[in-house]
């Protein structure tokens, strides 16, 4: 004779087993359309970008001193500090500093750091900044 137990949680499994197998039925994912997954794209136009993506450390990574200015508008500050070269461009927001050294003898300097802060040094995104100096070139 099987035990009463046994039988009863049998019966409790095949119903738990059913009813996930008809939540999962039910969730299914529909797609929109008429019923054959078909889809007007009347009236619907492809995404387009209307800015360039902001630049951020990798992009400016090996740029010369006029392809920043071609970004950013002429710089704040622009000094030579040994074999280093300083140029800062600025807005009302904040600060971007880039560093620019020689890859090779005789060659001319490229960015080699960038960071970015605000007015009262406080480290902010770099390419929050980079983004609103360039909305403003």
């Amino acid at each position: 004779m099987i035990d009463w137990r046994i039988g009863i949680a049998g019966v409790v499994m095949a119903a738990l087993l059913l009813a996930s197998a008809a939540d999962a039925r039910s969730n299914k994912r529909r797609l929109p359309g008429d019923g054959n997954n078909r889809v007007s794209t009347t009236g619907m136009r492809p995404a387009v970008r209307t800015e360039p993506p902001a630049p951020t450390a990798v992009v400016l990574m090996g740029k010369d001193q006029p392809a920043l200015v071609a970004l950013f508008g002429p710089p704040r500050v622009d000094r030579q500090d040994g074999p280093a070269r300083h140029v800062q461009f600025a807005n009302d927001r904040c600060l971007l500093d880039t560093y620019l050294f020689p890859p090779a003898t005789g060659r001319a300097p490229v960015v080699n750091f960038a960071e970015a802060h605000d007015h009262d040094g406080r480290d902010i995104d770099l390419a929050v900044c980079t983004a609103t100096l360039q909305s403003r070139n």
